[in-house]
């Protein structure tokens, strides 16, 4: 399956032709994406907790239940015949408030003047070689979100922004109210797709009266509480249409890159169903409460239903390394891995003797379907083969928190480099602590 980052592009012709142009995606190829051309409606779940006045009911006679089966009978509501209260279940009770008329108006209302659109353009091209005449670059728009009003910093994806940037051009970015600002392009980060822009503009001064005020920003919330069937929505401007939302549901909170087809991906995505399309990247995924829980960045091709955001957990750690250094300094293991599935872990043990059987009884639990980090391959003279480890060891602790994933042992490095860090690791039947030094990754 093929995905492709959603941004739209369009060239400046005579004949204003539009036409769409794919994003970044990982090994520096680019696809052209096709507009979205239907759109489906799905009923939207109302859940009714109670009815009437709220008094519950215990035993009803007969007579009054015709009674209210034949009241009732224009709004077709079906009376059951037992209304007992039911048995008690086990499962969690849900928390939040219920779902009301304006919850999800009121996220919007809280995030949306935040939201921004970003046009950008590429360097001029020439149309017969390098003395022929020359045109405009192809003009790309995208959306962002302002996360700090006093400064002016807008957040969006790295692709885009990054023609521009290679370019040179600035940036034009409008706000909800009809405002527009130049935007320069900050910092970029094309690994994490994430890219810093900031607008130009007078600065506030809160003791100058007819200075200008604060931009309005929005708040970052904390994507590792996200629950699958969670709401969200999605803001930003899907095909140059300003101001848009979509609605849907977290449909996976950890969905690796691997799993979509990005090679070498070091993070995780979040999958929902809001309608995310060409020109909603870079714009905030929300939550009911308004907070920004992720950046949408890509859909499946040719799919409804199936979008890709950045965690904003992800994304704070790489704004902190973008502003502290001007760019991400990742560390270097040296080493492919691999999550350890039960499926697997049961092929394993079938061919290798050695292979730890016993590894969910203590590491993970029994109906885990994750067990840990599979050491696949150990680069020569890399940190992690002066720590010792060998291919076939299973990593499942990386200092004092239990690993089940890549994506886990991935998040607990971090960006954090000149570190020492513990490991435990299940080699054959036992279990080994090996400490080695993260370095940053100085490979081109």
């Amino acid at each position: 399956m093929m995905f492709r980052r959603l941004q739209q592009s369009w060239r400046a012709t005579a004949a204003c032709a539009v036409a769409a142009a794919g994003g970044y995606v990982a090994g520096g190829s680019r696809n052209v994406l096709d507009s979205e051309s239907s759109r489906r409606v799905r009923p939207f779940p109302v859940s009714v907790e109670g009815t009437g006045s709220g008094a519950a009911f215990s035993a009803v006679s007969d007579e009054a239940l015709r009674r209210a089966e034949l009241r009732h009978a224009d709004r077709s509501i079906h009376v059951p015949q037992m209304l007992s209260p039911p048995p008690a279940v086990s499962s969690p009770p849900v928390s939040g408030a219920p779902l009301g008329r304006y919850t999800i108006a009121e996220a919007i209302d809280r995030a949306g003047p935040a939201v921004v659109n970003i046009t950008s353009a590429a360097a001029d091209e020439s149309l017969f070689g390098l003395f022929g005449p020359r045109v405009p670059g192809a003009l790309s728009s995208g959306s962002g979100f302002i996360i700090d009003g006093v400064k002016g910093t807008v957040l969006t994806n790295a692709h885009v922004v990054v023609s521009a940037k290679r370019s040179g051009n600035p940036v034009s970015v409008s706000l909800r109210d009809g405002r527009s600002f130049e935007g320069i392009i900050r910092s970029v980060d094309t690994t994490a797709d994430i890219a810093v822009v900031e607008l130009v503009r007078e600065p506030p001064d809160v003791q100058d009266p007819n200075s200008p005020v604060p931009l309005p920003s929005v708040e970052l919330g904390d994507s590792t509480k996200l629950r699958m069937g969670e709401w969200v929505v999605a803001l930003g401007s899907p095909l140059t249409l300003k101001n848009s939302a979509s609605l849907g549901i977290i449909s996976a909170t950890e969905r690796e890159g691997y799993e979509i087809g990005l090679v070498g991906g070091a993070h995780a995505f979040i999958q929902t169903d809001a309608a995310i399309n060409v020109g909603n990247s870079g714009g905030p995924l929300v939550d009911l409460d308004g907070k920004v829980v992720g950046i949408s960045t890509m859909k499946a091709a040719d799919s409804d239903g199936i979008s890709f955001a950045l965690p904003i957990n992800y994304a704070k750690e790489v704004i902190q390394q973008l502003e502290q250094y001007g760019s991400v300094r990742r560390p270097y293991l040296g080493c492919k891995l691999l999550t350890l599935h039960r499926v697997l872990a049961d092929e394993l043990a079938r061919k290798s003797f050695n292979f730890p059987r016993e590894i969910d009884k203590e590491w993970a639990s029994k109906n885990a379907d994750e067990l840990g980090v599979l050491v696949h391959e150990v680069e020569p003279n890399g940190p992690m083969a002066k720590s010792g480890i060998m291919p076939g060891d299973i990593v499942v602790q990386v200092g004092k928190k239990k690993i089940m994933n890549t994506s886990q042992f991935l998040a607990e490095l971090g960006h954090k480099v000149e570190m020492d860090v513990a490991i435990v690791v299940i080699r054959g039947k036992d279990a080994r602590r090996l400490e080695f030094t993260l370095h940053p990754d100085i490979r081109k």
